[in-house]
């Protein structure tokens, strides 16, 4: 009983103790005064009242780090010397509350003096979706004393003011432009809107309207005098047509007279296939009959040469004749009398001026059309893409007309790798010093696990050493060279040797295989999983030491000019800097 009694008056003890603690405590902290929620004064919105002080310097900081990233570490006080200087911006995402890096570096410029000596280069591109501060940018653009170029590679067009302030203050600036057909939300629109699932009129209305300021917007570029070269791509497949993407782009080539490049592709994303619209595949040329601009370059993907002269892909009832196969080769069936789109396309333009040719998946028709006499001055080709027709290519490159100085084939399905070094040797040794010769690295995804489907290239689809040491004794002039190397049992020195022997060669690319993705898989586990970072670490390790040795090898043995950059690629990564 006492015992009972001795652990009520314990309990009872340790209870008026808590009560006393709790109270201790609530004290403690209302004399703390410590509050919790968004109130709470947070580091990054401390004031500085000094001039000179820590947010001076943290942005000091912020600059010094921005300059080290995408200037090599130029000091600021750098960019006031004469002579050539390089201004380059990278939009990206910023919390809306914090004054994002190169805007800061832009704000320091407004007010650095610039020498009247200098000469500036100026790049802007864009990996996010907040365009930034345009104000600020033009007005460092018209403190700059001469540009030379400018490239605008963002995700929203060209301002119409920048567009102006080029012709009239910098009349010889060359334009590099990247037209963007994607979305973006113009400026002084609402930065949101309700979802629901069925639209009403007013948001019918809201949507017609910003569509309406982006084909606006994307006109700027019209009758520019400075822009020299256009690249773009057109997505087709949507519910509805969009012919007005070929039609810019069109107009482009025939208002703006200066242009000298164009690099445009064509594909079919998006949307449901049951939505077959009629989309334009090409140039509607019956819209206008302006002449184009003389391009320089072109390069083109899934552009249709053999269209309708309005863009369109033909129809089988167009033509008199029942197999279905000429939705496929329409231009096998048409008459003489009837003209295709590239038939138009060289008639209003001066292909004499075309100096380079890139084009991917080109057909046989293609090069017909476009081969003869009518490229007299085309120095650089190339073909790209696995249903190119590689009999079409070499009978293009055999063309006596003109004299190739640069020659790249990638991914190209050659029956003879023997027949292709003839003819490049046949009509191009005496002009070319540029040679590429490689496959298109499959992805992993398109062979599955590679222990269970190893993708392998045909040894026959790759140069060899007697295709190598002709071309070494035929063109002694070639100073780039880019080609794949076959991985067998053993190395391959007696094709390293002729690669060391070729005295004018400055530049050299070797890629090796890498058929599961560039890591290597011997001593698997059966689970695919054990020791798998360990595995790739000593991948790794195991490739970088290869490649050094390859290019000591190489180096030491070089014959006549030293190189000047030699690259090592593994699969789709490059391994080991370049030299």
């Amino acid at each position: 009983m006492v015992f009972y009694h001795d652990i009520l008056c314990v309990i009872q003890a340790l209870l008026i103790f808590c009560c006393v603690v709790d109270a201790m405590s609530y004290d403690m902290t209302g004399q703390l005064d410590i509050t919790y929620g968004d109130t709470t004064p947070q580091l990054s919105h401390i004031k500085d009242s000094r001039g000179d002080g820590i947010l001076f310097q943290a942005n000091q900081a912020r600059i010094s780090m921005y300059s080290k990233h995408i200037y090599q570490g130029k000091k600021l006080e750098d960019f006031s010397l004469p002579g050539a200087q390089h201004l380059k911006l990278e939009y990206w995402d910023e919390p809306p509350y914090r004054t994002s890096d190169h805007e800061l570096f832009l704000q320091h410029l407004e007010t650095l003096g610039f020498s009247s000596q200098s000469t500036w280069t100026v790049e802007i591109r864009n990996s996010g979706i907040r365009p930034g501060n345009r104000t600020l940018l033009e007005t460092v653009l018209h403190r700059l004393p001469l540009i030379t170029s400018l490239s605008w590679i963002l995700g929203e067009p060209i301002p119409l003011e920048i567009v102006q302030f080029l012709e009239e203050i910098h009349p010889l600036c060359r334009l590099y432009y990247e037209l963007d057909f994607g979305y973006w939300r113009p400026e002084g629109l609402a930065t949101s809107r309700r979802r629901t699932k069925q639209l009403s009129s007013e948001d019918d209305k809201s949507l017609a309207a910003e569509e309406q300021i982006r084909t606006t917007a994307r006109e700027s570029i019209l009758n520019s005098t400075n822009l020299n070269s256009l690249k773009v791509s057109v997505s087709n497949g949507g519910r509805e047509r969009e012919p007005y993407k070929m039609d810019l782009i069109l107009r482009i080539l025939t208002t703006c007279p200066n242009i000298k490049e164009l690099d445009i592709s064509v594909s079919r994303h998006g949307g449901c296939v049951v939505y077959d619209t009629d989309d334009l595949w090409a140039f509607d040329f019956t819209s206008s009959d302006a002449t184009l601009a003389p391009l320089e370059s072109l390069t083109v993907d899934g552009y249709l040469f053999h269209t309708n002269p309005n863009g369109l892909k033909w129809k089988e009832w167009e033509v008199d004749h029942p197999k279905r196969d000429i939705l496929y080769a329409p231009w096998k069936y048409l008459p003489e009398s009837i003209k295709i789109m590239s038939d138009i396309w060289l008639q209003r333009m001066d292909w004499s001026h075309l100096h380079t040719l890139k084009i991917k998946d080109a057909t046989t028709k293609d090069l017909e059309r476009v081969g003869g006499d009518t490229l007299p001055s085309l120095r650089n080709v190339q073909f790209s893409g696995y249903y190119a027709h590689h009999h079409a290519i070499l009978d293009f490159i055999g063309n006596n007309s003109f004299t190739l100085e640069s020659i790249q084939f990638d991914g190209i399905n050659f029956c003879s790798l023997t027949q292709v070094v003839s003819t490049i040797v046949e009509h191009h040794r005496s002009s070319l010093h540029t040679l590429v010769v490689k496959h298109s690295q499959p992805r992993r995804s398109n062979y599955g696990s590679p222990r269970k489907n190893t993708y392998r290239f045909p040894s026959a689809s790759f140069l060899n050493a007697t295709h190598l040491a002709h071309l070494r004794e035929r063109i002694p002039g070639l100073a780039t060279l880019d080609l794949d190397i076959l991985v067998s049992e053993e190395w391959n020195y007696e094709l390293l040797d002729i690669l060391a022997s070729f005295s004018e060669l400055e530049y050299l690319t070797l890629r090796f295989e890498a058929p599961d993705g560039g890591w290597d898989d011997e001593d698997e586990d059966e689970d695919g999983s054990q020791y798998r970072e360990e595995r790739s670490y000593r991948g790794i390790g195991n490739k970088l030491y290869l490649m050094m040795g390859l290019k000591e090898y190489l180096a030491k043995r070089k014959v006549g000019k030293q190189f000047t950059r030699l690259e090592t690629w593994v699969g789709s990564e490059i391994v080991g800097d370049a030299e």
